[in-house]
């Protein structure tokens, strides 16, 4: 592979990639979201948390690829094209030119890396200007003002001396220079200005899927699809009592729940929150069956107060909800 050629990979590369990878993350949320809105919930945190960790490493090498292989790519390029710029000397359009001149004239241009709209306008390049602003194609021009904007505007013949192309290339560097600096400067205070939230993340959407509460009662609808409750109803069995408050204080909160130790804790929330058997009635043998020990507020697993884990994951619940701007 050609100098050249390896430095346009390393340039045109990293921008599909992550594009790609942006489009996977959309694609996945919308897959999350109708897996999790079917009740089709088996293994999809894990599934999610893989998937993520994934989609995030690729997209750190596709954001690397652009801060270090574009540069680097627009180097080569550059050097390349060195190598074959002494034909052009023979034109006479730089025949009458220094050796000093013909190398400022035919060489990359800083202005136009910094902002090639600008830096094309201020050179006469108009319809160049225009196409930098094109979705995608932009890239091109971008890289083609920056290695070869120079020559191209000196071609033009607008310019009566070299003494006055230089006076322009300087004004476009620094207009340029002034607009990027005000660019970046308004991203960060921006940015600034933001709440620390996901709401902007790619997986906004998946997370509001996974928290999503129909009835209102606090429960996500999948930790409802697991416990046996209805997601449509805040009170599934009509006692007055909304099913987070049941579940919360050892009660049932619908005849079809799972509970085969019939100890009045669900299978779910006896394994995932309070660390007792789903099949034991009385897990740590003290005489009182687990359901009983939690609406005495006691620890149905051994000694000691009864854990608030079902507390605090519906805490963690609702500051996903409010982080992902639900």
């Amino acid at each position: 592979m050609t100098k050249k050629n390896l430095g346009i990979l390393l340039i045109v590369f990293p921008v599909p990639l992550l594009i790609a990878t942006l489009a996977a993350f959309a694609v996945f949320s919308f897959v999350i979201g109708s897996m999790a809105s079917s009740g089709d919930v088996t293994n999809l945190a894990a599934m999610a948390a893989i998937v993520r960790v994934v989609l995030g490493f690729v997209g750190v090498i596709a954001v690397l690829g652009m801060l270090v292989g574009i540069p680097v790519g627009i180097y080569l390029v550059i050097s390349a094209n060195r190598g074959t710029i002494g034909s052009k000397r023979q034109d006479p359009k730089f025949a009458s030119l220094s050796d000093e001149d013909f190398n400022f004239v035919t060489g990359a241009s800083l202005g136009a890396f910094l902002s090639p709209f600008v830096w094309a306008i201020a050179n006469g390049l108009y319809l160049d200007a225009l196409l930098s602003l094109v979705p995608f194609y932009g890239i091109y021009e971008w890289i083609k003002l920056t290695v070869y904007g120079k020559r191209m505007s000196w071609e033009t013949g607008k310019f009566a001396t070299v003494a006055a192309f230089r006076k322009r290339q300087l004004i476009a560097l620094i207009i340029g220079t002034l607009i990027s600096v005000l660019g970046v400067a308004s991203q960060v205070m921006d940015s600034g200005n933001k709440p620390a939230t996901h709401a902007d993340s790619p997986f906004a959407s998946y997370l509001c899927t996974l928290s999503k509460d129909t009835d209102g009662d606090t429960l996500p609808d999948i930790f409802e699809g697991l416990a046996g409750t209805d997601k449509t109803k805040a009170d599934t069995d009509g006692d007055g009592y909304s099913d987070a408050q049941e579940l919360a204080n050892g009660h049932q909160a619908s005849p079809t729940i799972l509970d085969k130790d019939v100890d009045g804790l669900p299978d779910l929330i006896e394994s995932a929150f309070y660390g007792t058997r789903p099949s034991v009635a009385d897990s740590d043998s003290d005489g009182v069956n687990d359901g009983a020990e939690v609406q005495a507020k006691t620890n149905p697993a051994g000694a000691g107060p009864a854990p608030d884990f079902l507390k605090k994951y519906l805490d963690g619940v609702a500051k996903t909800k409010l982080d992902a701007g639900c």
